[in-house]
């Protein structure tokens, strides 16, 4: 099982990754929001900010009035402190309806930081885990065939 989401998990981050480093500039900040074509950069206020396991900050692009968006970032990369600060201004990356680059600092959301190397490993650990799986039932049809063994009937 492990296997296959990490076999799966390879497939979705080579797409994003792709489909990140292909993307042009929008035309418009709305089209940042319908999919993953294009790249929204563009002026945004911090309307807050909040920790507990993960920095989270909240904020709204000036060109998408109405719209509220949320960063978060890793523990070893956040944005220095001064642009967390309610009300702050600062340079801010939309692709795909999520924020993937605040004061240019990468978020969770940034394909430039998705695992790179999860599809061969997962191909691998899946093929093993099914090969021990034939090997563990090939086993069990052996021992229970195996004349001898006891009955529990009484």
């Amino acid at each position: 099982m492990a296997g296959l989401l990490l076999v799966y998990s390879g497939i979705r981050n080579g797409a994003a990754m792709s489909a990140y480093g292909s993307a042009v500039t929008c035309r418009s900040p709305s089209d940042a929001l319908t999919g993953e074509q294009c790249i929204y950069t563009g002026p945004a206020t911090v309307m807050g900010s909040t920790r507990q396991t993960k920095l989270s900050v909240d904020l709204v692009f000036s060109e998408l009035p109405g719209r509220s968006f949320t960063a978060q970032f890793a523990t070893d990369r956040e944005p220095p402190q001064a642009s967390q600060s309610t009300g702050s201004r600062v340079t801010a990356q939309l692709w795909n309806s999520q924020v993937t680059k605040f004061a240019d600092v990468g978020t969770v959301d940034d394909p430039d930081y998705f695992a790179r190397n999860n599809l061969v490993p997962g191909i691998i650990f899946a093929l093993v885990s099914l090969l021990a799986a034939w090997w563990g039932i090939r086993f069990v049809r052996i021992a229970w065939r195996t004349p001898g063994r006891q009955s529990v009937a009484g």
